[in-house]
């Protein structure tokens, strides 16, 4: 053995990320779950404990919720408050919970002064700390970040901080890692979390968007298009091109070319990140705007799901009772059920 061999060695295995050491049983509870929008609505809390129930016997396993930095610091330790009853009903029916920070007002973009950098900071170590003892932690998940937008490198600085912010006060919890831009596949190779192996990774998944958010009222990019039809159709196109804005046009023939192959191509590149660097993935949000043609709708995420399940990753498909939500199909026992591999709830 030449001298110093051991030293490269060694270098060599701290380079290179361990295999995680999420457990087996919290995989389980990753495996399959569904966003739920409406913890901070107006919706009454009978109708939230209402809506998990239903989920449950959907065969879903876990919830995720966003929480806003704001409204933590100033509500979260209040005995009672929304989010911590929410918790515990999906608790209770043995649902697992990503808790997953977001922020209209201060988000985590390359205008995000130090100030708000603290303030998300400030927010996660008050989560992690109610939340990490209050309940098994097999069941309590840590997402940090819901779509960033700042710069890679100093996204991947940032989120490295927070982690240890959050594993100071929850040590056995699992937390979700994200990239920058937009929680997009391609945004995992900016990633490094140093020695924590107690993480998944959480992607997104709406390609081809022109299809998943047609007739979408907030993206003037989608608003004009309707009855786009899942797999790209050139009659179809044709059919839905007429008269609608430059930009619609564009969209629609980049559709026409490459609709078929965004799916995939968007997962193989999270299936190759995973493989070479033996990390656990989580698809956080994936789903189709119920605008589009019913049919469509069902054989989109019937591929989505049977693909993501194939590459062994997590879900968590958008969203429960909302404009994507997949709540009418669970009652009306729709294709969108077998789509997902769910059970109808009467």
């Amino acid at each position: 053995m030449k001298p110093g061999w051991w030293l490269l060695a060694l270098s060599l295995s701290l380079a290179v990320p361990a295999q995680a050491e999420v457990p087996a049983a919290r995989l389980r509870i990753l495996s399959k779950g569904v966003n739920l929008t409406t913890v901070f609505t107006n919706t009454p809390l009978p109708t939230i404990d209402g809506d998990l129930n239903e989920i449950r016997q959907a065969g879903l396993h876990h919830i995720r919720i966003f929480i806003d930095p704001d409204w933590v610091l100033r509500d979260a330790t209040r005995p009672g408050n929304r989010l911590r009853r929410g918790v515990k009903a999906a608790v209770a029916n043995r649902l697992g919970v990503i808790l997953c920070m977001s922020s209209n007002s201060h988000p985590m973009d390359d205008k995000a002064t130090p100030a708000v950098v603290a303030r998300w900071t400030q927010a996660w170590r008050v989560i992690a700390r109610t939340y990490a003892h209050a309940f098994p932690p097999r069941m309590i998940f840590f997402e940090l970040a819901n779509e960033p937008t700042m710069a890679p490198p100093r996204w991947n600085a940032v989120q490295n901080a927070l982690l240890r912010t959050v594993r100071e006060a929850a040590p056995d919890n699992t937390i979700l890692l994200a990239g920058s831009p937009y929680s997009l596949a391609g945004a995992l190779a900016d990633l490094n979390p140093g020695n924590d192996s107690n993480v998944a990774y959480a992607v997104h998944l709406y390609q081809p968007m022109p299809f998943t958010h047609q007739g979408a009222e907030w993206d003037a990019r989608f608003t004009a298009i309707h009855d786009l039809a899942y797999p790209p159709d050139a009659a179809n196109i044709q059919s839905a091109v007429q008269g609608v804005p430059p930009i619609v046009r564009q969209q629609l023939e980049d559709y026409e070319k490459s609709g078929a192959r965004a799916m995939d191509a968007g997962l193989d590149t999270a299936k190759t990140i995973a493989d070479e660097r033996h990390w656990h993935i989580v698809v956080t949000e994936f789903g189709v705007y119920r605008a589009a043609p019913a049919a469509s709708r069902a054989r989109w995420l019937a591929q989505a799901r049977r693909t993501i399940e194939a590459d062994g990753f997590g879900w968590t498909v958008w969203e429960f009772d909302a404009g994507f939500g997949i709540k009418p199909d669970l009652n009306g026992c729709t294709d969108v059920v077998r789509a997902l591999g769910l059970r109808c709830v009467p």
